[in-house]
């Protein structure tokens, strides 16, 4: 951004080293919030995603274990989170359809994920994959007794959502042996 637009910013940062940029995120950012509600230099997804790609054009390395505590991550709502609360489809759009009522599944946005060089920063940050066994935890939770189609979560209520769920499981079904 322009210095002399966030001087306070650009001030916590001397040199733009990223350890000093994520210094100074965590202190401007301290817990998980809406985007919306991060300072005004990060405060939309245009602004995130300048921030990503210049992090990018750095081409200094990254190291995971810096970045816990780091609120630099969307997730599908739209909240700023830390990447070791996140998780990253494990090349599987349909991911996003199966859960897409399932409000806790810890998925970052799509649009994140849909970007080859976002999906490999936050994968540089420290974002784990969501396979198919941690789809099986949170299937689990939704559906620990059995009960008729209509009585279902709303995940897994429709003979439709059923069928894509099966779909995705049989794909795997080599992984899960």
């Amino acid at each position: 951004g322009d210095p002399r637009r966030f001087r306070y910013t650009a001030a916590l940062i001397p040199t733009f080293a990223l350890p000093a940029l994520w210094k100074a995120i965590r202190e401007q950012i301290s817990k998980e919030k809406p985007l919306r509600d991060a300072p005004p230099w990060i405060d939309t997804p245009a602004k995130l995603y300048r921030l990503y790609r210049t992090i990018l054009r750095t081409r200094e390395p990254i190291n995971a274990a810096d970045m816990v505590g780091t609120a630099i991550c969307l997730d599908r709502y739209g909240q700023l989170c830390f990447p070791e609360t996140l998780s990253i489809a494990d090349g599987e759009p349909i991911l996003y359809e199966i859960l897409r009522d399932v409000s806790d599944a810890p998925l970052v946005a799509k649009e994140i994920y849909e970007s080859r060089e976002f999906r490999t920063l936050y994968e540089e940050f420290g974002v784990k994959r969501f396979d198919w066994m941690q789809l099986l935890v949170q299937l689990s939770r939704l559906a620990s007794a059995e009960s008729l189609i209509d009585q279902a979560h709303s995940a897994l209520n429709t003979r439709e959502k059923l069928l894509r769920l099966y779909r995705y499981l049989l794909d795997k079904r080599d992984a899960m042996r």
